[in-house]
C-alpha cells in the first residue's frame, strides 16, 4: 500500500478526486498486505474513539494559545504534536486529559527532556519539557537514578501502578531538554504521532489559511519561467499577472495558519490543481519509524529558494508519505507542464486546516507564442556602481571571485548558478569539461536579476572536468571562469574520490531522485583555538541534495599522525560553523568513517582543546515552594567537539549524583529531590568533550537553612 496513514474526517475532504483514497490509517512503509491491513483496522478504531471522546486542555485556564504547530519543520525533523504557550513561564500545572495511567517516563538533557506518556484508552499522550513531576512519579524517578547514578533514565512503571483521573495534576510544565518555556503535548497511535486538533484536542478556529507564496522551477533544459531557468517566486497575497512558462515546472507552496489566539502555524492540506490533475500534501500522523528522515524530500529548507514551503512533486516509484496526487505512485508527479503556444489556464492553489477552514487562489499560466521560446539572453549584468563614480577611491575594493552554486533537480538535471561575475557580460553560456577556455557544447544562461542560471543535463558517467562559465565583457573581450568539480551521477554504481584521502557512497539507494553531485577539495577555513584541520576539505554539493538514506563517507589519516582527538568534521559551506561526528577509527586502513544525512564539506580536525567550565554559587536558602527547585549548577563549554554530557558530572560529597547536561543553556545540572542538609557541601565537576579532552574544578556550597 501506498497511502499516508492519517485519522482524516470525512466532512473535511472537499476533492472529489481525494474521495476515492482511503480515510483511514494505511502505511506506505507495510512490508506486506496483511500487515498494512492489521494497521488500518487498528486505527480506525483510534480515529473513531478520538473523535468521538474530546480531551480536555491539560493547561489550567480557558487560553488556548499554541506555539507551534502539529507538523512544523524543526532541525531535522517534523514536530509531531502542539506546542502550548505558558507565556514563557515555568511551573504551570499540566492536567490529565483524561483518565489513565502512567506508562513511561523518561528523563534526558536533550529532545523531549523531563517526560511523561500518559496512556487514555486507545491514545498515547506524550508531555515534554517538564519541569517536575507529580510527588509519587518524582520519588519513583529519583529512586532509579540513584541507584544509577545517572540523570538519563527511561523508565515503564507497572501497568496500573500510576493512575490519574481526568483533570488531576501529573506534572508541571518547563522548558527542560529544549526551551522556551512551553508545554509539548503529542498523541500517538502505535508508531504514529497524530494530528493533535484531530484527535481529541480543540481550539477555537475560525479563521482561514493563508496562502503566502508560489515557487515555479524549471525541471529540464528546455525548461524556463518567464524566460528564466532560475526559481519564479510569486506573491499569493495581491493579484498577479499571466506567468509566461514552457516545458516542465516543479511548484513549491508556502502557507501558513492561525487560530483565534495563535499566527504563523502550519497548514493541515496544501495542494495545486492543474488541467484535470492534482496533488497535495496532508499533514495528518507522522510516523516516528520512517517520515522524519522525509523533511528535505517534502519542504524546501534550502532546496528551491529557502521558502519552507511545501514541494508538491516526487519522483516515480519513491513517493513521500505525506505526498497525494492523482497520478499513480510508479509514476513522477510533474503536475505543471506547458507546451508552447497554449492559452492561459488556471493553476489552482488550496490550504486547508484541521478545522475545516479553506483558502484558494488562482495563477494564470500560458506558453510562449512566437519568439518568446527559450531563455531571455538579452539581459545584462549591471556593471558595479564603482565603475560609473567620478572618482575612484585609493583603495578600490577588489573585485568579488564568481561563486557557483547547484541544485539537484530530477533525471540527473543540476541548476548551476554563478553569483560575482563582471558586470556588463553579454552571451554568457555554460559549458562542460576540458581543463581550457576552448569552444565546447554550450548552454546559453539568463540573468536572474543577482547571478547567471541554467539548468544543465549531465547525464553519464563521472566526469572529472567540471564546468566553464564565459561570455563578452563590456570591453568585447572574452571573459571566462572555471568550477573545478569533478561530477558524479548519484545512479553510478562508483564510489566518487579525491585522490587517494577521501570517498564517498551516493548511488541510487543513497539519492531520493537520480541527480548529479559535484565534488571538489577546499581548504579548511574558520577553526576554533585549539582545533587543527588535516590535509583539506573534501566537499560535496548540492548541500540540500535531498537523501534516502545517509551518505558513508570516508577519510584517511596520514601516516605518522596520532588519531588522538581527532574525527571527522562538517559544516554546510565557508563561513558555518564545524560540526563534530563521532567517527569510527579503522587502525588498519588508518580511516575515519562517518554517514550524514546532509552534504557539505568533510574534514579531519583535530580538538586539543579542553572545556571552558565556569563555578556558580549555589543558593544558601531552600525555599518553599511546590516541587524542589533548588539546584547546583556549572557553565560548561567547547568550541568544536562539544560537551559529552553522558561522561560528565557533578560528584557532591564525595559521591556522584545525576547530572542533567542542558546543551541549550551550556549548564551542568543537579537538582535533587530533597535538599542538602545544613552545612558545608565540597563538590567536584568533571567535564569531557567528544575529542576526549577533560576538565576537572573544585569547589564548595554552604546551605544556611533547611
Amino acid at each position: 500500500m501506498t497511502h499516508a496513514l492519517t485519522a482524516t474526517k470525512p466532512d473535511v475532504v472537499r476533492t472529489p478526486e481525494l474521495a476515492r483514497r482511503p480515510l483511514t490509517c494505511a502505511m506506505q512503509w507495510a512490508r506486506s498486505a496483511s500487515v498494512a491491513c492489521a494497521l488500518a483496522v487498528h486505527a480506525r478504531v483510534a480515529a473513531a474513539e478520538s473523535f468521538g471522546a474530546p480531551l480536555r486542555w491539560p493547561l489550567a485556564g480557558s487560553a488556548r494559545e499554541l506555539r507551534g504547530g502539529f507538523g512544523e519543520p524543526r532541525a531535522g525533523h517534523f514536530h509531531a504534536g502542539l506546542d502550548l504557550s505558558t507565556h514563557h513561564h515555568t511551573g504551570a500545572e499540566v492536567l490529565a486529559p483524561g483518565p489513565g495511567t502512567v506508562e513511561r517516563v523518561r528523563m534526558s538533557g536533550v529532545g523531549y527532556g523531563r517526560c511523561l506518556y500518559l496512556r487514555v484508552g486507545e491514545r498515547l499522550l506524550v508531555f515534554g519539557h517538564l519541569d517536575a513531576f507529580m510527588p509519587a512519579l518524582a520519588a519513583y524517578v529519583d529512586s532509579a537514578q540513584r541507584a544509577t547514578g545517572d540523570y538519563d533514565v527511561d523508565l515503564w512503571p507497572a501497568p496500573g501502578r500510576f493512575r490519574v483521573a481526568s483533570g488531576e495534576r501529573i506534572a508541571w510544565s518547563g522548558e527542560s531538554g529544549a526551551g522556551p518555556p512551553h508545554l509539548h503535548v503529542e498523541i500517538r497511535h502505535g508508531d504514529f504521532a497524530l494530528n493533535p486538533l484531530l484527535a481529541g484536542l480543540a481550539v477555537a478556529d475560525t479563521i482561514r489559511p493563508r496562502l503566502e507564496r508560489l515557487v515555479l522551477e524549471p525541471l529540464d533544459e528546455q525548461s524556463w519561467v518567464n524566460r528564466c531557468a532560475a526559481p519564479h517566486v510569486v506573491s499569493l497575497r495581491a493579484a498577479g499577472e499571466t506567468l509566461l512558462v514552457e516545458g516542465r515546472v516543479r511548484l513549491t507552496l508556502r502557507a501558513t495558519d492561525a487560530t483565534n489566539s495563535a499566527r504563523e502555524l502550519p497548514v493541515r492540506v496544501a495542494g495545486a490543481r492543474w488541467n484535470g490533475a492534482w496533488v497535495e500534501c496532508r499533514m495528518d500522523s507522522i510516523s516516528w519509524a520512517g517520515d522524519m528522515s522525509q523533511l528535505g524530500w517534502l519542504l524546501d529548507r534550502g532546496r528551491v529558494t529557502g521558502s519552507d514551503g511545501v514541494i508538491l512533486d516526487a519522483p516515480a516509484g519513491f513517493r513521500p508519505r505525506f505526498l497525494a496526487s492523482s497520478r499513480p505512485d510508479d509514476q513522477a508527479v510533474e503536475l505543471v507542464r506547458v507546451e508552447a503556444g497554449a492559452a492561459p489556464r488556471p493553476l489552482e492553489l488550496y490550504a486547508r486546516d484541521a478545522a475545516g477552514n479553506e483558502t484558494t487562489r488562482r495563477v494564470w499560466l500560458r506558453g510562449p507564442h512566437r519568439g518568446e521560446s527559450g531563455p531571455d539572453t538579452t539581459r545584462v549584468a549591471p556593471m558595479p556602481r564603482a565603475a560609473h563614480a567620478k572618482s575612484a577611491s585609493a583603495h578600490p575594493r577588489p573585485a568579488p571571485q564568481p561563486r557557483w552554486s547547484f541544485a539537484s533537480l530530477p533525471d540527473q538535471h543540476v541548476r548551476v548558478r554563478v553569483t560575482g561575475a563582471p558586470g556588463g557580460l553579454r552571451r554568457v553560456r555554460f559549458e562542460r569539461g576540458g581543463t581550457g577556455p576552448e569552444s565546447g557544447i554550450a548552454t546559453m544562461a539568463a540573468w536572474d536579476g543577482a547571478g547567471w542560471t541554467a539548468v544543465l543535463d549531465v547525464n553519464g558517467t563521472p566526469d572529472p572536468d567540471g564546468f566553464w562559465l564565459k561570455g563578452t565583457g563590456a570591453d568585447h573581450r572574452a571573459w571566462w571562469h572555471r568550477g573545478t568539480y569533478a561530477l558524479w551521477p548519484t545512479s553510478s554504481p562508483m564510489v566518487a574520490r579525491i585522490e587517494d584521502w577521501a570517498w564517498f557512497d551516493i548511488d541510487a539507494a543513497h539519492a531520493y531522485e537520480p541527480g548529479v553531485a559535484m565534488v571538489r577539495s577546499v581548504p579548511i577555513t574558520g577553526l576554533p583555538p585549539g582545533a587543527h584541520g588535516v590535509r583539506a576539505a573534501c566537499c560535496i554539493e548540492p548541500v540540500e541534495m535531498p537523501l534516502r538514506k545517509p551518505v558513508p563517507v570516508t577519510l584517511v589519516l596520514p601516516a605518522g599522525l596520532d588519531p588522538a582527538h581527532t574525527s571527522v568534521c562538517r559544516r554546510d559551506a565557508e563561513g558555518g560553523e564545524w560540526d563534530w561526528a563521532d567517527a569510527a577509527w579503522d587502525s588498519s586502513t588508518r580511516t575515519f568513517r562517518t554517514e550524514s544525512g546532509r552534504l557539505g564539506e568533510f574534514a579531519l580536525i583535530r580538538d586539543d582543546a579542553p572545556p571552558e567550565v565556569t563555578l556558580r554559587a549555589a543558593p544558601a536558602h531552600v525555599r518553599a515552594t511546590a516541587y524542589p527547585q533548588w539546584e547546583l549548577t556549572a557553565h560548561a563549554a567547547d568550541r568544536l567537539s562539544g560537551i559529552d554530557g553522558r561522561h560528565s558530572f557533578l560528584a557532591v560529597d564525595g559521591t556522584r549524583v545525576p547530572t542533567e547536561w542542558d546543551p541549550e543553556a551550556k549548564v551542568l545540572r543537579w537538582r535533587p529531590r530533597e535538599s542538602p542538609r545544613p552545612g558545608r557541601h565540597p563538590y567536584r565537576v568533571e567535564v569531557v568533550d567528544h575529542a576526549g579532552n577533560r576538565t576537572v574544578r573544585s569547589g564548595a556550597f554552604v546551605i544556611t537553612s533547611p
